[in-house]
């Protein structure tokens, strides 16, 4: 059986406790015998004094003289107790309760010898005693009782109880102080359990002692180890999402790939089978031409965001916006025209940023591209310039009479993903405009969004300011 050890409570009280009892009683005992000697030292120079003239009266008197002046003097001093003796050792005069009680009756006492009397003063077992000797040889000895002995237990029984009081004084000083030492290292050992299990941990009460150091060294360590687990879990998330987003990325992507090159490869075999005349030859042929075509744009859209993905070097300069956006206009314009749409540019000609040319002309023409594909015909495209803070400059392309359902708007950056899949693929959008968009933008380090509006839908960047 495992033998069961004192907490740090126990022991601090414990040890504590035995400490306090040690000194305590070192200094009770180092009291007692002083006080026994400075008490028996007063109690005998105080019976000398007492003694002193009635001694003086005794020099050179008889016996009877002596009686006589022994009875006067014991009525005077009734607390004094002694016996006279002669030269023999014969008693002459005792007082009433000596002479029954005490052992003066059959021969002289000394200092070093105890009286039998009950009210005699004790102190370690012995009563201060004065004997003395008178010229003629007659010899008294003498000591205090009753008051003496009184005022001696009185002290002794005061004493006691303040004993008893220190004590019970030392044993509480003794819990409160184990408490205090014991308490928060308690706490701590309780929090670094919680710790060990990840669960959430109120901070101690700030301390300035060693304890205190150690709480913070110990939360410190904590809340670093749960910042790291922290950002481990987003990395594993992240690189979780990414793994998705390729797993999906690729599925798409040869979706896209194999229907052409599956409708490609029956329109050659149908020719080669004879199953379509020669005469219809040159417009199967353009056909597949026309579908090969649009799978080299895809396949290069791809491998743009393929290179837009890794780590591609910026050449950060100071544009004229207004001008990128005319550059790139004349391309759109006539897209925007065939479908009687309207663009409308209303940039100053003094607002400049600073970023990377062509990566900046990379998401403008997409989102131009965006913007006059989703439009419908007869609305209007508007390019206009704000200032969101102090160091930016937003960069806003409206199209009026159309909106994006909500739950569509953030997944219209997924590779491959339509709004309208049918309406899509016989406009021939490849999906991948605004995921190359988003990797621009995101390797610039520029924020964006594409929301609705109550005109339709804008999609604006930040640009730093030039």
């Amino acid at each position: 059986m495992k033998r069961k050890r004192f907490g740090i409570f126990g022991k601090a009280f414990l040890y504590t406790a035995v400490l306090l009892i040690l000194i305590l009683s070192a200094t009770v005992g180092l009291f007692v015998r002083q006080f026994s000697s400075v008490f028996e030292a007063g109690q005998k120079q105080q019976l000398l004094d007492t003694l002193q003239p009635f001694l003086n009266q005794l020099e050179n008197k008889s016996d009877d003289e002596i009686i006589e002046l022994a009875k006067e003097f014991n009525e005077k001093n009734i607390y004094v107790q002694f016996v006279v003796q002669d030269a023999d050792g014969k008693i002459i005069f005792s007082t009433a309760q000596e002479s029954e009680q005490t052992g003066f009756i059959n021969a002289p006492v000394s200092p070093n010898e105890m009286p039998s009397d009950e009210n005699a003063v004790f102190f370690y077992g012995r009563p201060s005693t004065v004997a003395s000797q008178l010229n003629q040889g007659v010899t008294i000895n003498s000591y205090f009782s009753d008051t003496s002995s009184a005022f001696l237990k009185e002290i002794l029984n005061n004493s006691a109880l303040l004993l008893m009081l220190i004590l019970l004084i030392s044993i509480a000083g003794a819990y409160l102080c184990a408490r205090a030492l014991s308490k928060p290292i308690v706490s701590l050992v309780t929090a670094a359990e919680k710790m060990s299990k990840l669960e959430p941990v109120s901070p101690m009460r700030s301390r300035s002692d060693e304890i205190g150091k150690l709480s913070e060294a110990v939360f410190g360590m904590y809340e670093e180890l749960k910042d790291t687990i922290s950002r481990l879990e987003d990395e594993i998330g992240a690189k979780e999402k990414m793994e998705e987003s390729q797993r999906y990325f690729f599925s798409a992507a040869s979706h896209e790939l194999k229907t052409p090159i599956a409708a490609t490869s029956a329109i050659i075999e149908g020719m080669l089978e004879d199953v379509v005349d020669a005469n219809e030859y040159p417009g199967y042929l353009r056909e597949c031409l026309k579908m090969m075509k649009e799978q080299s744009k895809l396949i290069s859209e791809i491998l743009e965001i393929v290179k837009l993905s890794g780590e591609m070097r910026q050449t950060p300069e100071s544009l004229n916006i207004n001008k990128i956006v005319a550059g790139l206009l004349p391309v759109y314009q006539t897209l925007a025209d065939a479908k009687s749409q309207t663009i409308q540019v209303k940039i100053p000609d003094t607002v400049n940023c600073v970023t990377d040319k062509n990566l900046l002309e990379r998401v403008l023409s997409n989102v131009l591209m965006n913007a006059v594909q989703n439009s419908p015909e007869n609305e209007k495209i508007t390019i206009w310039t704000d200032y969101s803070d102090d160091t930016h400059t937003r960069l806003n392309a409206l199209n009026t009479g159309t909106q994006i359902n909500k739950e569509d708007i953030d997944k219209l950056f997924d590779p491959f993903y339509r709004e309208d899949k049918a309406r899509s693929r016989n406009q021939k959008h490849s999906g991948l405009g605004l995921t190359i968009v988003k990797k621009a933008l995101d390797l610039m380090g520029v924020k964006f969004s594409l929301e609705n509006t109550s005109e339709g839908v804008v999609f604006w960047i930040d640009l730093p300011q030039g």
